[in-house]
């Protein structure tokens, strides 16, 4: 909200009514409390993903179970018996990657159809971005796709298994066996970088400026480029880290013996209570909550969350401005009323959650009072 002059009583007016206003967002607090949940399984879940408002979960001989809420799940068929390994959510498809090549695909996470990839050996992870599913795997096997019904070999330069691929900072990143990074422009085209590390690096994340690899041994890695790698102290050394994920200013990475830890920049880190000792083997965000599954159908999930911070409220001449956390890969609506007793709000942006805090910035507040809230798409 805006008014012509601030004062003490109108920024206090301001924090209380925009707490008010904002939609919940996740607490650092709360990634010590997790509570398990029944998925109906007992074989072991290989990776996650969260989109179209449902969760996936894959595993051992094609296993995959679906949830809108990482409460309540239910056994899909995934038309294989071949291990899925990976799964990722984009342009409105989920698709599920794993052993022998097998590739799965579905728009609901209900009803799913197989592909030939061309590939013989076992795909462990797989994401879209830029236009582009890309796949890896055994032997520093990469495949991509554009519809992920046909895909294409690239050429390789590592035979080391790739365990772990994403998308950020304008390049694809992909992480394995030996302390292997590789990074690629366009998914074709790749370049080895030194890690300096020899351990198997099973995941990968970004955020806060800082790309973050993990894996075997606790060994955590982050560099601002991509490139360059610096090692961190995580804080364990006896569990292997096997699933990253960065959002409302957080890393959070799960291993095995029920290992959770996290950290605001990828070199400080907190460990957190799971209240399993169960591996986790992957982590995903949505429908308000973290939700890390892993060994025996294992499925973890936060508890419920709060009013996300409002920080950096300012005005000057017409223009007001404030910034608030967002979770990655949600899409937030900042609207504005001029009157509390308006019937409707108007549209002043949408915007992409990073994991951090963004600015916004309203240079039509000429009005001598507005008021404002966020919400999700």
């Amino acid at each position: 909200m805006k008014f012509a002059a601030p004062s003490k009583k109108f920024t206090r007016l301001f924090a209380l009514l925009s707490s008010f206003l904002l939609l919940p967002g996740l607490s650092a607090d709360q990634l010590s409390t997790w509570s398990s949940q029944n998925s109906g399984s007992t074989n072991d879940f290989f990776a996650i993903t969260y989109g179209n408002g449902t969760f996936v979960a894959v595993g051992i001989n094609g296993q995959l179970f679906s949830s809108t809420d990482g409460m309540i799940w239910t056994p899909q068929s995934s038309g294989t018996t071949n291990d899925l390994e990976g799964v990722t959510y984009g342009n409105g498809l989920f698709v599920a990657v794993g052993e022998n090549g097998s590739v799965r695909t579905s728009t609901n996470g209900t009803t799913w159809r197989g592909y030939l990839s061309g590939f013989n050996g076992a795909f462990h992870a797989v994401t879209y971005a830029n236009g582009l599913y890309v796949a890896v795997g055994f032997g520093g096997m990469v495949a991509t796709s554009v519809t992920a019904t046909n895909w294409t070999l690239t050429n390789s330069p590592t035979a080391n298994s790739l365990q772990a691929v994403i998308w950020a900072q304008g390049m694809y990143l992909a992480s394995g066996f030996s302390g292997t990074i590789l990074t690629s422009t366009d998914g074709s085209n790749w370049t080895n970088q030194v890690s300096g590390s020899v351990n198997a690096l099973h995941t990968l994340a970004y955020g806060a400026g800082t790309f973050l690899a993990a894996g075997f041994t606790g060994e955590v890695l982050t560099s601002p480029d991509g490139l360059t790698w610096t090692k961190q102290s995580s804080g364990t050394t006896n569990s292997p880290l096997r699933a990253a994920i960065y959002t409302n200013s957080n890393f959070v990475v799960a291993g095995f013996r029920g290992t959770i830890i996290s950290s605001p920049d990828g070199t400080n880190w907190t460990a957190r209570s799971s209240g399993v000792t169960s591996a986790l083997r992957a982590i995903a965000y949505g429908a308000d909550a973290l939700v890390a599954a892993g060994h025996n159908g294992r499925i973890l999930r936060t508890a419920s969350l709060v009013s996300p911070t409002l920080t950096g409220v300012h005005f000057n001449a017409n223009t007001t401005g404030f910034s608030f956390d967002t979770v990655n890969g949600l899409t937030y609506r900042v609207e504005y009323i001029n009157h509390l007793s308006d019937s409707s709000w108007t549209l002043l942006n949408t915007m992409n959650g990073t994991g951090a805090s963004i600015p916004v910035n309203d240079w039509t507040a000429t009005m001598p009072a507005r008021f404002y809230r966020v919400s999700v798409q």
